[in-house]
């Protein structure tokens, strides 16, 4: 069975205790796809009503233990739904600024951890550049920074590789 990337990001809400909705199940469902069989994802990929949370959150949490997810280390859970976030903006085709915003929200959203200021930075740094006024050797001087991040982002994925 090959692991599901997406798990970082449910991995996430759950610590974020964000509600469920119809992305766990989509979840559930690429997770029962890729041979996860388990009870409570079983149930999970058959809900399509939303009403009821707290039942919602039993059975993620059944879905969870048994599939041995940990939610608790938040340090780590932060760490894999970056390399989520940038993988997933890799695969997608988005640019720079689009992914460096994620993880500039991101960066707030978790209360600014000191390990992820250099992703709020950069998007700054990138912001600014690109709402500058042109001039002469603009184009070569951006290159040069986009080639700088793109080492930055894929360096993130080779030390923080998610692990389930």
């Amino acid at each position: 069975m090959k692991p599901v990337l997406s798990t970082a990001k449910i991995i996430f809400y759950k610590m974020q205790n964000q509600p469920v909705y119809k992305v766990w199940v989509d979840w559930a469902v690429d997770m029962l796809m890729e041979g996860y069989d388990t009870e409570h994802l079983v149930i999970l990929a058959g809900i399509s009503h939303f009403d009821n949370q707290i039942d919602l959150k039993n059975i993620t949490d059944k879905a969870f233990k048994e599939l041995g997810l940990d939610f608790l280390n938040k340090k780590k859970v932060i760490t894999d739904y970056v390399s989520y976030l940038i993988l997933d903006g890799f695969e997608k085709k988005l640019d720079q600024l689009s992914v460096l915003g994620n993880l500039m929200n991101l960066y707030f959203a978790v209360d600014c951890p000191e390990f992820l200021v250099d992703f709020r930075n950069l998007y700054y740094i990138l912001d600014d550049f690109q709402d500058d006024f042109t001039y002469v050797g603009k184009e070569l001087e951006q290159e040069k920074i986009e080639t700088e991040i793109d080492k930055m982002l894929k360096n993130w994925i080779e030390k923080n590789p998610i692990m389930f």
